[in-house]
């Protein structure tokens, strides 16, 4: 009998050597239940923090976060495609413990990756904190429901979110920022970055500077739906005014910025193009609402184009020789704001589909053409991620009546703007196929991933 249990020990030894234990696609953290050293990783048996979530999980799988604080000392380093979602009622929190000179958690350069984190709180209250996610251009994915508070070094540093991936932040929370909600740039890859429905609250008055989104060195980004107040910080070492947006071509070419329907007030400037006479971002400015800032749109070259703005005012912006009867947001030269919106929200439906009240007429036809032509973009990319994905054996199907229900809006688009006859409704039709064709990027992006 000895023997054969014996031979048994050893046959599984051999075998567990040959055959090593795959590591789980779902690991479970638990800050106050957890144990790194006896526990196991499941629901029954958490780990406690969740650097050890990272380590054991397998590529592509998930780290789930309960609700509790998670303390960091040093830096994360993420070298593989993986979700890290925090789970329960409130966000978890993942806090500062130590001050950081770089990044809390950062992306491995040299590992492609699809990286989405959601559902956490990060707090750097306590320490100086440069940044708090750091992405590469070897990366995607997305980062969704968080909350970036207290991230702060020195007077003038500080940023949440820096990217030069693919990347979609969205409903987020940013606020007591050092300098910088979300930073894009580095020879982004087309499409580049969408950064929508996000809040950005700045400090306020002071020697600091507010930033919700900068996009530079090559960055390409679409900033939509985002809510930005509290920009009018003050450098005093050398004068730097903050701004709710800022672009810029200062560090390196070809940064590209679409800024639409966003909510910029209370700032110094709503939106900064350029840093000098030389700059060459290629900036458009739609169907935002700026008002109640020093400074409206403000360039110191490119040409800007921000028609079809909300100002402040029935007026118009002011400019003083291009429209100085106008009481809203004042505009530098270089900017293109007629037309202009006569009300808040100003590319809104007004009333039903069926009686459209339209805010400046068949002045949106271009607008409406615009948004057509960029749809129609946005279409071919996503068929062809389409093709890329239909031959993984995954079920498309969600994803093809998203594709599926933006052509016909289109289509629709297409007839209301013919002839000019209904350009307001076109450009609803056209904004909501681009949504739609986000979706179904996202879902596609997912199963890639």
């Amino acid at each position: 009998m000895r023997k054969i249990l014996f031979g048994f020990i050893l046959f599984a030894i051999v075998l567990g050597s040959t055959y090593p234990i795959t590591a789980p696609a779902d690991v479970w953290v638990d800050a106050a239940l957890g144990n790194d050293t006896t526990g196991n990783g499941t629901q029954a048996f958490p780990y406690a923090t969740i650097e050890k979530g990272i380590s054991q999980i397998s590529p592509h799988g998930t780290v789930h976060v309960m609700v509790g604080t998670y303390p960091v000392s040093s830096q994360i380093v993420i070298g593989k495609s993986l979700t890290i979602r925090g789970e329960g009622s409130g966000n978890p929190v993942v806090q500062a413990a130590a001050h950081f000179g770089s990044y809390m958690i950062r992306a491995d350069s040299t590992v492609a990756a699809t990286i989405n984190i959601s559902n956490l709180a990060f707090n750097g209250a306590g320490y100086n904190v440069y940044g708090v996610l750091r992405f590469y251009d070897c990366h995607t994915g997305i980062v969704e429901n968080c909350s970036f508070r207290n991230i702060t070094s020195g007077s003038y540093y500080g940023i949440g979110i820096v990217t030069s991936g693919t990347y979609l932040i969205q409903n987020n929370e940013f606020s007591t920022i050092g300098r910088i909600g979300t930073w894009v740039g580095y020879n982004t890859p087309a499409p580049g970055c969408i950064l929508r429905y996000n809040t950005y609250t700045g400090k306020g008055d002071g020697d600091w500077l507010d930033y919700a989104v900068e996009v530079g060195v090559g960055g390409i980004a679409r900033i939509e739906g985002n809510i930005i107040t509290g920009c009018t910080g003050v450098a005093s070492v050398d004068g730097s005014t903050s701004a709710g947006i800022l672009v810029t071509t200062y560090y390196g070419t070809g940064t590209q910025a679409v800024i639409m329907r966003n909510t910029i007030s209370g700032c110094t400037t709503g939106v900064a193009v350029g840093y000098d006479d030389q700059d060459t971002s290629d900036v458009v400015v739609h169907c935002n609402d700026i008002f109640d800032n020093d400074s409206g749109v403000d360039t110191t070259a490119p040409q800007v184009d921000a028609r079809y703005n909300w100002w402040g005012s029935v007026l118009g912006p002011y400019h003083p020789t291009s429209n100085p009867s106008g009481t809203g947001n004042p505009v530098s030269d270089n900017v293109d704001f007629h037309p202009w919106g006569s009300l808040p929200n100003p590319c809104a439906t007004r009333g039903s589909q069926s009686e459209i009240q339209p805010t400046f007429g068949t002045q949106m036809c271009p607008l409406a053409e615009y948004n057509i032509q960029a749809a129609e973009t946005q279409l071919e990319s996503i068929q062809a991620l389409y093709q890329q994905v239909l031959g993984l054996d995954r079920d498309v199907s969600p994803a093809l009546e998203l594709i599926q229900e933006a052509e016909q809006l289109l289509e629709k688009a297409r007839t209301y703007c013919l002839n000019s006859q209904n350009c307001i409704a076109g450009n609803i039709l056209a904004l909501e196929a681009q949504e739609l064709l986000l979706q179904a990027h996202d879902l596609l992006e997912s199963l890639l991933g």
